[in-house]
């Protein structure tokens, strides 16, 4: 394992999150501060996805601020073994799918309050994930997509308004709902 992740508000604030031995890119705390104050307390009662979760960092700290679901999905299963494990630390439940994210969006009829989608750089995911997420309609009316990706990468964005767009280093935080 390498170091974990503080939990930074809710109920488990200070709690650690496993992290699993794979390449992945954790979420730098000030990009899931912002997150989470842009959220403030609409995320109570909510539902989420976290979509290339890895260690589940996402959907446990919405859980922690009182969301009422959190789906997990990453391909890796070393990644989702972890998460089950930060799950079961903190006596939450949740649904982990060890699946390619087109398999899950595809196959999984719900529509959810937030999505928070943070895919690989430089594997060039940004765009089907934005059609795949539009096409099968995971995103409830007025909900909210946070999609994590490189600086330099410009997506498809004519399926979604622009709520905000920050950049933090190398990362670049879109806020997009879905054009009605």
């Amino acid at each position: 394992m390498k170091d974990g992740i503080k939990i930074i508000g809710g109920k488990y604030k200070g709690r650690v999150i496993l992290v699993p031995e794979t390449r992945l890119r954790p979420t730098i705390s000030m990009v899931k501060e912002a997150v989470f104050d842009i959220i403030g307390d609409k995320i109570s009662g909510s539902s989420v996805l976290d979509l290339f979760a890895g260690s589940g960092n996402y959907g446990i700290e919405a859980l922690s601020r009182g969301a009422y679901l959190a789906d997990f999905v990453d391909s890796n299963k070393k990644a989702c073994r972890v998460i089950r494990q930060n799950l079961l630390n903190i006596n939450e439940k949740g649904n982990v799918f060890s699946l390619d994210f087109r398999n899950f969006l595809r196959r999984w009829d719900f529509q959810y309050d937030y999505i928070f989608a943070s895919p690989p750089y430089f594997l060039g995911f940004e765009d089907e994930i934005l059609r795949y997420i539009y096409q099968y309609n995971r995103l409830k009316k007025g909900g909210t997509l946070f999609f994590q990706i490189y600086k330099k990468v410009d997506p498809d964005l004519s399926k979604f308004n622009i709520l905000d767009c920050r950049r933090y280093g190398i990362t670049k935080l879109y806020l997009l709902e879905i054009k009605l």
